[in-house]
């Protein structure tokens, strides 16, 4: 889970409506721990959601970054391409 976190802090998602459902990464790697008891209990700790607090504003300061811009075109997988539009 960690390595996906680690990724999805350097790769900006490319549109597709295969998963459209899924177009915040994180949700995709967080989904089945939330649904356990286990995941339950160790998401309301503070201390964890400190962490996730620092890695949500690392993300939406590479989201925010010319880094992540690539994904917004009007091509195949662009966030602008008619396909997305319509499915947003």
């Amino acid at each position: 889970m960690l390595r996906l976190f680690n990724s999805i802090l350097t790769e900006a998602p490319e549109f597709t409506s295969k998963h459209a459902s899924l177009a915040f990464p994180i949700n995709a790697i967080l989904s089945w721990p939330m649904g356990t008891p286990a995941g339950k209990a160790v998401f309301f700790l503070p201390s964890v959601n400190e962490h996730f607090r620092d890695l949500l504003n690392a993300r939406g300061d590479f989201l925010s970054s010319s880094a992540s811009a690539h994904v917004l075109n009007h091509g195949p997988g662009g966030w602008l391409s008619e396909e997305a539009l319509q499915a947003m």
